[in-house]
């Protein structure tokens, strides 16, 4: 009798994290895709020319970047966040990230 008491529990328990597992990766799995790639490329407003050397960070974090010597960048951001873009010499810039990836 106390064999099969004990067996049964040991089922119970395994069967409990079977059926936890999905949601788990589930929960994880949404964490994750609030989080998008933003790309773009900085350019000057007045000639059109790319700028290398921007200063691209996601306001209130530490997350930052630079633009590459074409003026491309790539950032890890979340729908809602605001990048701002700065350069020495230059008026900083405030951009808020939507669906779109590109910038």
């Amino acid at each position: 009798m106390f064999a099969s008491t004990n067996s049964n529990n040991i089922f119970m328990k395994f069967k409990i994290t079977w059926l936890l597992m999905p949601f788990l990766v589930l929960m994880v799995q949404f964490s994750y895709a609030q989080t998008n790639v933003v790309t773009g490329q900085v350019t000057s407003a007045s000639d059109g020319l790319p700028i290398p050397g921007v200063n691209v960070i996601v306001k209130g974090t530490t997350r930052g970047t630079q633009t590459d010597f074409v003026g491309n960048y790539s950032i890890p951001a979340a729908s809602g966040e605001t990048l701002v873009f700065s350069y020495v010499g230059l008026k900083s810039s405030e951009v808020v990230v939507g669906s779109d990836p590109v910038y």
